[in-house]
């Protein structure tokens, strides 16, 4: 089962808390045997146990996220890097700095080549010819759908930590399902 798939799971489970849950304060409130203040009590106290369930299938959630970065990073670990590397990429910099966007690609390539193994440093590099506007971007780097998939995880992420830890009573989990299905697995 993909990654996708588990956390669609989850969604499902998490939907069915909240259901439960919303029945249970609903009882509560509808009930005639108790006072406005119990009542109050009582939905705090449904609320604290709910709490507990909706860590516990956000910690499920957030492990299932980081399980799929890293299959998507594996193999892109950062290049063993000597003394020879960070001489090269001080100079690649500084080269990049004085003379880069006066350069023709197939120059801008052959001075970035030498760090085409280090996936972090190539990161880096691109964020580097994006922010100095260098020109040959895609011919260089390519179109990286790692990064954007990596990003994409991160914002799940990120919207799960926001729809899980939040009250289960406005809670919704329509942005996250909506997130995941534009995702691919």
């Amino acid at each position: 089962m993909g990654y996708k798939a588990k956390l669609k799971n989850i969604i499902q489970q998490f939907n069915q808390l909240k259901e439960t849950a919303m029945n249970q304060i609903k009882a509560i409130r509808e009930s005639q045997n108790y006072t406005s203040e119990y009542k109050d009590q009582l939905i705090s106290i449904a609320k604290e146990d709910t709490i507990k369930h909706q860590n516990s299938i956000a910690k499920e959630a957030l492990e299932i996220i980081e399980a799929a970065k890293n299959e998507i990073l594996k193999g892109k670990t950062a290049a063993e890097k000597d003394q020879s590397f960070d001489l090269k990429l001080n100079n690649a910099l500084k080269v990049l700095e004085m003379v880069g966007s006066d350069m023709t690609i197939e120059d801008l390539k052959n001075l970035i080549d030498p760090f085409k193994e280090d996936y972090h440093t190539m990161k880096i590099l691109r964020s580097i010819f994006i922010k100095g506007g260098i020109k040959g971007i895609d011919e260089i780097f390519g179109c990286d759908t790692i990064d954007h998939r990596v990003s994409k995880l991160d914002e799940l992420d990120r919207y799960i930590e926001q729809t899980f830890n939040g009250d289960i009573e406005i809670v919704n989990t329509m942005k996250l399902s909506i997130c995941l299905d534009m995702m691919i697995d």
